[in-house]
């Protein structure tokens, strides 16, 4: 097996005109070959050097998806440093936290939102030497001594590179398959963020298993545009592009995104449950604003006769080139369950989509669905393990695994490490089961209560099903120890102004159209569906939905209600909630949210379903 600097080195000689990476800047599609790319990996491998960087020595990459910061990746691989990814939009509090954690030497940034977070920080980071900058505009003003351009570094490298010519090659030889790759902090669903060990040989196997199973090719086109802080993106974007030498195209913008997606036309794609949904609302609210309504017609029409030439001419593939799916020949969807509804509208119109399941602690991947298992209709179904590894469930039904994919440690917390590898096993904290060798995840152990009837409450379940409708983004349920569950919903803004517009409804804005009579309505006739079949969505005995209650703002990741992968934080939701949530097991049908002077700011409608 080869490490990631020796793969460039691979690429860089046997397909060295081929596009590594495009990205679009200022409407143009600017691209570089893998001889460019290792040109600049050198240079900047050995402006490391010159600033010190020695091997072990961790590395900051905080920006969205450039060619930079995907090249200080692997220069400082070359090097025998651990680059550290994080999060571009990460606040100055959340960076000195981890920064320290991780002790990082150097941090690259990509512009100035990140420098201005590190500026706030510096005062408490005095293992930073150095934050070197992609992007110069707005930085005049700003110390030169301890931020520095990219630029003035790349120049370092090149001179550090004339008086030592050999020098980059021969740190890269030196790079082996233990040797440390990334840190990869978790995403502190459950508690504070830890930084995951992986090993270069971690990556490079359990990718070498995922491309041998899934026959990924080396001309495939990937559209990069998840944050490089997530374990997904490091495996299914930056691992197998360094394992097969195909493109990646990193979009000018998340508001460009879609636009940018249908312009590469990707072939190999992966995306978090909520892309999914964001597309489907995006699908659905369109199609309810068609007078022909012609997507239901060949829905329907493809549960009855099957799936006829004129539905794909006419619907099916005009949805597909919309939305820049049209050439996708290998989808996967991660991170979390996928509503059974959403993943079953993406078969339909002809995308062949597959659940995975993987964790930080796994390099990004334990299972993936095979095509047998990919037409099972339980939504929990995230298939079988990878060759090299294995996957069990304990007496107390939590997922463990072992094999190529196991990471060493946390970084700098041998408890927890301890904690969570038990006789070389790693314990998720996720609650699932094995149904005919196929692997099923229902929900993380610490979310699992019981209701006053003693039946088991798995929120996860309800809440997916509830946030099938196009029209709610996100939903929280409650229930351990009462006699029924209580439901805070946000509507997609969107698809239900959307939905308003075609009603002629008259609104104002977010807060106003949440509380309009209609879109309550809306919404009770979901909470009544999911009612319909509640035990078949949350297990025998379980409560209906009784009480529920449209907020008049989103949940917000700068409070620690969700993290960056958009998953619910229970115990914060719970915490910044619970007036409201009392208020839903009391009688009373109306709660006033007031600001910290005491101001009213809205009057929630508490509804009985």
């Amino acid at each position: 097996m080869e490490t990631f600097p020796s793969l460039l080195k691979q690429h860089a000689t046997q397909r060295s005109n081929d596009t590594a990476i495009r990205m679009k800047r200022y409407g143009i599609w600017n691209s570089y070959t893998w001889q460019q790319m290792a040109s600049e990996v050198d240079q900047i491998l050995c402006a490391l050097a010159a600033n010190d960087i020695k091997s072990g020595d961790r590395i900051a990459i905080i920006g969205n998806n450039v060619p930079e910061l995907y090249f200080s990746i692997v220069a400082a691989q070359g090097l025998g440093a651990v680059p550290v990814p994080m999060h571009a939009d990460s606040t100055p509090h959340e960076l000195k936290a981890l920064l320290k954690d991780c002790d990082a030497k150097i941090a690259v940034l990509q512009d100035q939102q990140q420098v201005d977070a590190i500026e706030q920080a510096v005062a408490d980071l005095p293992n930073l030497d150095v934050a070197i900058y992609l992007d110069e505009r707005g930085m005049q003003s700003y110390s030169t001594e301890y931020f520095k351009s990219y630029s003035s570094f790349l120049q370092q490298g090149v001179a550090y590179q004339q008086q030592n010519p050999q020098f980059a090659s021969e740190a890269m030889a030196q790079v082996s398959l233990d040797d440390e790759a990334f840190i990869v902090y978790t995403s502190g669903t459950s508690g504070k963020c830890k930084g995951a060990l992986l090993t270069h040989a971690n990556y490079v196997a359990t990718a070498a298993a995922f491309i041998s199973q899934e026959e990924i090719g080396t001309h495939e086109e990937v559209f990069a545009y998840l944050p490089m802080a997530y374990a997904s993106t490091l495996f299914h974007v930056y691992t197998l592009w360094m394992m097969q030498g195909f493109t990646i195209n990193c979009p000018e913008s998340n508001e460009t995104l879609l636009i940018d997606m249908r312009e590469v036309g990707p072939t190999l794609f992966y995306g978090p449950p909520h892309f999914f949904k964001m597309l489907h609302a995006s699908i659905s609210s369109r199609s309810a604003s068609s007078k022909s309504n012609m997507l239901d017609k060949s829905l329907a029409e493809l549960h009855t006769k099957g799936r006829s030439f004129f539905s794909n001419l006419l619907v099916f593939n005009p949805i597909k080139d919309l939305y820049g799916l049209s050439k996708v020949t290998h989808a996967y969807v991660g991170g979390d369950v996928l509503n059974e509804d959403v993943f079953q509208f993406f078969k339909a119109i002809g995308i062949n989509l597959k659940a995975t399941y993987g964790t930080t602690e796994s390099a990004g991947c334990v299972t993936v669905q095979q095509p047998d298992s990919a037409n099972d209709k339980s939504e929990s179904n995230v298939g079988t393990a990878l060759a090299g590894v294995e996957v069990k469930v304990t007496a107390d039904n939590e997922i463990v695994f072992k094999g190529i994919n196991a990471f060493k440690g946390y970084y700098n917390d041998a408890s927890e490490t301890q904690a969570v590898i038990v006789d070389g096993w790693v314990h998720t904290g996720d609650i699932g089961g094995v149904v005919n060798q196929q692997l099923h995840v229902l929900e993380r152990s610490d979310a699992i209560s019981k209701f006053a009837n003693g039946a088991d409450f798995l929120p996860k379940q309800i809440e997916n099903t509830i946030k099938s409708s196009p029209y709610i983004k996100d939903a929280f349920v409650t229930g351990e120890d009462k006699d029924y569950i209580s439901a805070l919903i946000i509507i997609d803004g969107d698809t239900v102004g959307a939905w308003a517009e075609l009603r002629q409804m008259q609104f104002t804005g977010f807060r106003d159209l949440s509380t309009k009579d209609e879109v309550v309505e809306l919404i009770a006739e979901k909470i009544k569906d999911v009612n319909a079949s509640i035990e078949r969505i949350g297990g025998k005995n379980c409560p209906h939905i009784k009480r529920f209650t449209i907020l008049n703002k989103e949940f917000n990741i700068s409070v620690g209600e969700m993290t960056r992968t958009r998953k619910i934080k229970r115990d914060v939701v719970a915490s910044n909630y619970a007036p409201l949530i009392d208020a839903l097991y009391s009688t009373t049908d109306k709660y006033d949210v007031v600001d910290s002077t005491g101001e009213l700011v809205a009057q929630l409608r508490l509804q009985t379903a």
